[in-house]
């Protein structure tokens, strides 16, 4: 079972103009047309397996822009479904958790929260177990 990456591309100028990720946010996952959708949305459904491995990553898209997700909060958190943890280095950080289901399926809501520039917003996505 392949480890999923999902990448949350940020347009760091454009949130913070509107004061939203909504229309500023891209996120992409590495099951391309095998099961997930609303990519290129800020609102991924991706689909795993019970014992997946998940990795979180985010990048602005400039230069100049710091970006960094702070933790994770929502069902998918609460209900101990994967609880990502922060590794890697300060110039490539990345978060990473295990699905464990114990061999339940469902849609499990979360949101990613994010620090942009130093401020704080919040983005809505699922997991789908299957």
């Amino acid at each position: 079972m392949k480890k999923i990456e999902i990448l949350i591309i940020v347009d760091a100028n454009g949130a913070l103009s509107t004061n939203s990720l909504q229309s500023n946010v891209y996120m992409v996952d590495t099951n391309k047309w095998l099961g997930s959708w609303n990519e290129s949305t800020c609102n991924l459904h991706t689909v795993c397996e019970d014992q997946q491995l998940i990795c979180w990553r985010v990048v602005a898209i400039s230069e100049s822009s710091l970006v960094s997700i702070e933790n994770f909060s929502g069902q998918l958190t609460n209900q101990n479904i994967c609880t990502p943890q922060k590794s890697g280095s300060d110039e490539c950080t990345y978060w990473e958790g295990r699905v464990e289901t114990k061999g339940a399926s469902g849609r499990f809501a979360y949101s990613v929260n994010l620090n942009v520039d130093g401020k704080n917003f919040s983005l809505a996505s699922y997991v789908d177990v299957q």
